[in-house]
């Protein structure tokens, strides 16, 4: 997303057929107040078998500031170790779908309420995505969050594999320890092969 031209050519995708419901599912809740990024067109959409679930949208989903749309092509190192994991996985973008414990722009931790209220967005989100087999929490927020969602909407959350591990950004791998770093690194190494073979099955 650092090139203006791919920028460009994904920012005039956010409705094609693969992305479009939840694009529009986006403006829906979009507000003068509240804003929330697209999801880019390199991702898999409804299509998708695989949801990522983060913490809130980072400071490379803005408009202005970054792309304005969630994808593990933005600008960043959360994104980036995000795109490593999955290419060294052997898991392709387009399986994938990604999105937020708390879907608006707060670039903060979400409260427990917060965290609630994003529970039926991501409801609509799972039922848009008919073919998803795996989903995968990153970080406390978002496994709180998959906790919640299950115990509320457990007929939406019935069959899906269920992967716990750590957010993909350097603040949540830090530790002045190495080798806990490492273990750290591993974990998501570790996650991202099991969600492989999960799709594989």
């Amino acid at each position: 997303m650092a090139d203006a031209r791919y920028r460009r050519e994904q920012a005039g995708g956010v409705y094609l057929p693969h992305v479009e419901p939840i694009n529009r599912l986006v403006d829906e809740l979009r507000t003068d107040e509240e804003w929330m990024p697209y999801v880019a067109p390199a991702m898999g959409g409804i299509n998708a078998r695989l949801l990522v679930i983060f913490r809130d949208p980072g400071p490379k989903t803005r408009d202005g500031q970054g792309s304005g749309m969630l994808s593990p092509e933005n600008d960043d190192p959360s994104a980036e170790r995000l795109i490593t994991l999955l290419t060294d996985a052997g898991i392709d973008v387009e399986e994938v779908m990604g999105w937020n414990t708390f879907p608006w722009y707060i670039n903060r931790k979400p409260s427990s309420p917060e965290v609630d209220r994003g529970l039926p967005v991501l409801r609509r989100v799972v039922e848009l995505c008919p073919n998803l087999k795996v989903v995968m929490a990153h970080g406390g927020d978002a496994q709180v969050a998959w906790k919640r969602f299950r115990r509320r909407y457990s007929a939406d959350a019935r069959g899906l594999t269920t992967i716990e591990t750590y957010h993909t950004s350097r603040q949540a791998l830090w530790t002045p320890d190495p080798a806990i770093r490492e273990q750290r690194e591993q974990h998501l190494r570790d996650s991202f092969a099991e969600a492989a073979d999960a799709l594989r099955a």
